[in-house]
């Protein structure tokens, strides 16, 4: 029987992969501000799982060491000594490794069934603003104060609530009324914090963007006409 320090150990090494693995999916898919840390946990041990299981399925076609730290018997103080360190350092990293790969086909699973389904892989349409919409576009920032800047998006604050997502603008240029234009300012960045933001708007490019409607051009002519009549 495994004493309690060998079992801690033991979920120790069997848990720990799943955390590297779990910031690479955070780092492409983003996460969601709602989860609970139960919610968290069952993330890092579910790509830690598919990471020991993958590895030990290579285990079995390759000379690879078996993960043997999942065993009490690893352990055990006459057979456990230094000749025990190598095995298990190689078959640790070969989890690490392997957990990172089931992160990345997870990445690429969610991307292929948001194409399929129509639907944001992301946890947030905010989230889905930023990391899609928003990448090599100019963006318009109207604040509470009326006050509206162009610019780009230098950094933001992804998988949080709506009161958290500061942005920083680089180059910004403010709104003129007098010249109907946006006019460039000396500030290089501009900070602004996400309670003086009402909206953003993403300025279109017509080098890479695609659209159904022409700018400036009515939808629906036909009520436009019988509204004036």
């Amino acid at each position: 029987m495994p004493t309690t320090v060998v079992a801690l150990i033991i979920i120790l090494f069997a848990v720990l992969p799943g955390v590297p693995a779990r910031n690479i999916y955070k780092k492409f898919m983003g996460s969601d501000w709602r989860e609970t840390e139960w919610d968290k946990v069952i993330n890092i041990i579910g790509f830690s799982l598919g990471g020991v299981v993958v590895y030990i399925i290579v285990t079995s076609f390759t000379k690879l060491p078996s993960p043997i730290y999942l065993l009490p018997s690893t352990f055990d103080t006459a057979s456990f000594g230094v000749s025990s360190f190598l095995p298990i350092a190689l078959s640790m990293l070969g989890h690490f490794i392997f957990s990172a790969l089931v992160a990345l086909l997870a990445i690429a699973g969610m991307q292929v069934v948001g194409r399929w389904t129509r639907t944001s892989p992301y946890s947030a349409a905010w989230d889905d603003f930023i990391r899609v919409d928003v990448q090599g576009h100019w963006v318009v920032v109207r604040l509470v104060n009326g006050e509206a800047y162009a610019g780009f998006i230098e950094n933001v604050d992804t998988s949080v609530k709506q009161a958290e997502r500061d942005i920083v603008l680089v180059e910004p240029a403010l709104f003129s009324e007098k010249d109907n234009n946006y006019k460039a300012i000396s500030y290089q960045q501009l900070f602004l914090p996400a309670d003086m933001i009402t909206s953003i708007a993403v300025v279109h490019d017509p080098e890479i963007d695609e659209r159904i409607t022409q700018i400036g051009f009515n939808l629906f002519p036909e009520e436009v006409s019988n509204a004036r009549k």
